[in-house]
């Protein structure tokens, strides 16, 4: 499966595009509707029917809506944390303040969906052991791997193959071990 096709991912992925950038309507609106934050399709209209013109921020953040405002505190605090923040601390304020990874691991499905948020978290962190740490620049990595679709969901385990280094491996029990590159000297 891929990780970034996912409900649980991309909505994850929409909050730091929103975090980022909150004048992009589509990641703004795919913020709202999901199960995160519970905007109905009737709310939304609401909202933009006040203001037809400008970015769909514009219109929320000029509404007075009582869940646009509880929204736009979370959104300005995760913006505060974006300046000041590596990117997983970002993402860790995100889980802390939306409580995500339990709203997805409440539905159907949801062990599932709580292993995809914290395997989008690791990828997070190994992304940021490299020379690129920013937000901009992770959602640009995401990007490029969307397009080769190289990031999957699921951890290895059942009927797959497992490829690890010793040290990984160890104390773990495996019913068949290849070890490769013995020939050479160490």
């Amino acid at each position: 499966t891929d990780l970034l096709q996912t409900q649980e991912i991309g909505t994850f992925r929409s909050l730091l595009q929103t975090v980022m950038n909150p004048r992009q309507d589509i990641p703004l609106i795919s913020v709202l509707a999901s199960p995160v934050f519970g905007f109905t399709a009737e709310d939304l209209a609401q909202i933009r029917g006040k203001q037809k013109k400008g970015s769909f921020y514009e219109a929320l953040a000029s509404s007075g809506h009582e869940k646009a405002e509880a929204f736009l505190t979370t959104l300005n605090t995760l913006r505060a944390e974006a300046k000041r923040s590596t990117l997983t601390g970002l993402m860790e304020k995100c889980l802390l303040l939306t409580r995500m990874d339990s709203v997805f691991g409440a539905m159907p499905g949801g062990e599932a969906k709580a292993a995809n948020i914290q395997t989008f978290y690791q990828y997070a962190c190994d992304f940021e052991k490299g020379a690129l740490r920013e937000l901009s620049q992770f959602l640009e990595h995401l990007d490029r791997m969307e397009e080769r679709g190289l990031v999957t969901a699921g951890s290895a385990g059942g009927d797959c193959v497992n490829i690890m280094s010793i040290h990984k491996s160890k104390g773990l029990e495996f019913p068949v071990v290849f070890l490769s590159a013995l020939s050479r000297k160490f």
